[in-house]
């Protein structure tokens, strides 16, 4: 029994891994694949079409990390940025 879970622990951290919402998206791209596939609408564009798809479902979770974030509740436009001097170069 402890093989089996084992197995099963490995395969849950290889498919979700870190991050789940990579894991949906693959599978929502894949299955829009088959259906559109299965409904007789392929062509030479439903490859480049999941490519793509594939492309934005990786992208769009290091897109939302690198963003900026406020810390106590401050302006996110405020956070980083160096104090103003006046022209004289006093603060």
């Amino acid at each position: 029994m402890r093989y089996l879970v084992g197995f099963g622990r490995f395969w849950y951290e290889f498919i979700i891994g870190d991050d789940w919402r990579i894991a949906a998206g693959v599978t929502v791209v894949l299955a829009v694949g088959a259906v559109v596939e299965a409904a007789g609408l392929g062509g030479d564009w439903l490859p480049p079409a999941l490519a793509l798809g594939m492309a934005a479902v990786f992208a769009a979770p290091l897109l939302a990390g690198s963003r900026p974030r406020a810390i106590d509740g401050g302006s996110v436009a405020t956070v980083n940025r160096p104090a103003r001097a006046d022209q004289d170069g006093a603060l």
